[in-house]
Formats: structure tokens, C-alpha cells, sequence
């Protein structure tokens, strides 16, 4: 029963939330590092290289993050 309140720390799920860096950004796609992985990336906001972010959803392969 204790296993069930514990927070996600796999999969897809774990990554909602979590803080990443812009490794290359351009017309609002791009890619991220987190957790030790380049992912790609979309968000409304203009980003640079070395922003940090936060992931607010996934899409498919694509995390949409939002500027910390």
C-alpha cells in the first residue's frame, strides 16, 4: 500500500515536472536535456541555449516546457 503514494520515478510520468536545459532551440522547437537524455522539445515562448525549463506535458515523443 505505501508503493501506491510514492512519486513516479520511471517512465514518461517521472519527467512531468521535472527541470531540464535547452540545448538547441529555434521557431519554438528545440531540444532538452534532463535526466542524462536529449529530448525534443515545443514551447510558446522563445528559448536560448543553456535556459533552464520546466516540462509541463508530454505530446507524443515531445515535451512541452515552459521557461523557469
Amino acid at each position: 500500500m505505501k508503493a501506491r503514494q510514492r512519486k513516479t520515478v520511471t517512465g514518461w510520468e517521472q519527467m512531468i515536472g521535472g527541470h531540464g536545459t535547452v540545448v538547441d532551440w529555434q521557431a519554438g522547437s528545440g531540444n532538452i536535456r534532463i535526466h542524462g537524455e536529449i529530448w525534443g522539445a515545443r514551447s510558446a515562448t522563445e528559448l536560448k541555449s543553456g535556459d533552464c525549463v520546466r516540462v509541463t506535458r508530454r505530446e507524443g515523443l515531445t515535451l512541452i516546457v515552459e521557461p523557469e
